[in-house]
């Protein structure tokens, strides 16, 4: 290539991810290479017709992201979805998040911890896939206290609203009178049908 022939690519300019800082060489076939700089830092020498082709788009950094989505579990969006809306919820009533992400997507799988009843709250997201992510909620044994590992417990919707903001010594005990009360009812039923049978008898 001729000595006075300029690079056609500017200083400056950029191309996807990559910002030329200044032309390179050339090589036998004339083709003009550039150094750029990537969004990430990173430096590279790359071929002027690969950048304004959009082939080359970054220093390598894109298709390791690109990879690295591909891996994301199937439920993804929604699991961020659950997280960023207890977030929220934390925030709104001054409480600190202190739940990591792996310990969500493990204990939203979970039964309910005071009925054991299966994951069956829904979350769908415009990104989701099939009929979204069946889910437990996500409750505090010590309602005042923080979002932490040792506060957090799996939780259905039902007992979620049940408890309240009881602590959990009082939902227990208001369980175990409603238990009593239901069976002390069961058995008035189970004696009035014995009773009823008695007298067809006679």
């Amino acid at each position: 290539m001729p000595k006075n022939k300029k690079p056609k690519l500017i200083n400056g300019t950029k191309y996807n991810r990559l910002t030329i800082l200044s032309y390179s060489h050339s090589d036998k076939r004339w083709r003009k290479f550039y150094e750029v700089r990537c969004e990430c830092g990173n430096k590279k020498v790359i071929l002027g017709s690969a950048l304004v082709s959009g082939n080359t788009k970054s220093c390598g950094c894109l298709s390791l992201e690109v990879k690295k989505n591909k891996r994301l579990s199937e439920n993804h969006t929604e699991i961020t979805a659950i997280i960023l809306g207890y977030k929220r919820h934390a925030k709104d009533r001054g409480l600190k998040w202190n739940l990591p992400r792996e310990f969500i997507e493990n204990i939203i799988k979970k039964e309910c911890y005071y009925c054991g009843t299966l994951p069956n709250n829904r979350k769908i997201t415009k990104n989701s896939l099939n009929t979204g992510l069946l889910y437990s909620g996500i409750d505090r044994l010590n309602s005042v206290k923080d979002y932490t590992k040792e506060n957090v417990v799996p939780c259905c919707k039902i007992c979620n609203n049940a408890k309240s903001n009881m602590d959990i010594k009082s939902f227990k005990n208001w369980v175990i009178k409603i238990g009593k009360k239901a069976m002390a009812q069961q058995w008035s039923e189970y004696l009035e049908r014995q009773n009823k049978l008695k007298e067809i008898e006679n």
